[in-house]
């Protein structure tokens, strides 16, 4: 077997064991790509690395056994409403490439991301309509449209939806189609599209099952955001001129920089 197929042999194990989502799965693929790095005479630093396979992109951070959904874990056993955080080692990936982004390629990203949970709320819900006026008015609130006011109201009527229908998963849903109205207004907004919409996910499958349809959620975020990286621009698209200043530092990279810092300034 040549050096072409043994590599490709490799990439089909990893995907297998990396698709476990559990001690074992992590161990071994992480023992392979120690063996593949020797054998090709490129170590890597602290035992760190991130492999990426193909379009879908198979994430596999930090390999020695560490889970990455560790963090939601522990959420949920203190039953907290939101399962995702910052850090979540899960989105590590996500939130480096969201700090790459232009402020109008997120605002593209999360509306186009959010077209998913609206549709699903609405299947549960027809005639609950805010959701749907957040994603319109954020969209018109973009364009220039409208101005800010008008589409705050209905990004705040998208989550009050919460209180009201008492439902803990759909609820989840009309906060992650607020936040994704909101990126409009601010980059850091954009995080919270996934936090929510995979916080409903957990809450769908069940501590047991939610690993795969998660990671399945996280390619699709990683993968939309590549395509609108590339193609927001292309589009040509009309735009509120607060969107169309690219000097602007992009939010949710400051706010990264900023909490780095917290710890030196004690």
């Amino acid at each position: 077997m040549d050096i072409f197929n043994s590599f490709l042999f490799i990439l089909a194990v990893i995907k297998v064991f990396a698709g476990l989502g559990d001690l074992i799965g992590y161990t071994i693929t992480g023992f392979i790509l120690s063996v593949c790095d020797l054998a090709f005479k490129k170590p890597q630093s602290n035992n760190k690395y991130i492999f990426r396979v193909s379009r879908d992109r198979a994430y596999i951070r930090n390999f020695g056994g560490v889970n990455m959904f560790t963090d939601v874990e522990m959420k949920i056993k203190r039953k907290n409403k939101i399962l995702f955080s910052r850090e979540s080692q899960c989105l590590q990936d996500l939130i480096e490439l969201i700090q790459l982004q232009k402020h109008r390629t997120l605002v593209m990203w999360a509306l186009d991301c959010a077209k998913l949970p609206l549709m699903q709320f609405e299947a549960k819900y027809p005639v609950e309509c805010r959701p749907r006026r957040c994603l319109e008015l954020s969209e018109d609130w973009a364009r220039g449209k409208i101005k800010m006011p008008i589409a705050k109201r209905a990004i705040l009527d998208s989550h009050a939806v919460v209180k009201e229908i008492n439902d803990a998963e759909y609820g989840a849903l009309c906060h992650a189609i607020g936040h994704a109205g909101a990126t409009v207004h601010v980059e850091t907004h954009a995080l919270g599209l996934p936090m929510y919409e995979l916080t409903a996910l957990v809450l769908k499958y069940g501590k047991d099952n939610f690993q795969a349809p998660v990671k399945e959620k996280i390619t699709y975020y990683n993968d939309r955001l590549l395509y609108w990286q590339q193609n927001t621009d292309e589009l040509r698209l009309n735009w509120a001129d607060f969107l169309l200043d690219d000097t602007k530092p992009n939010k949710e990279r400051l706010l990264s920089e900023k909490r780095k810092l917290k710890p030196k300034l004690r």
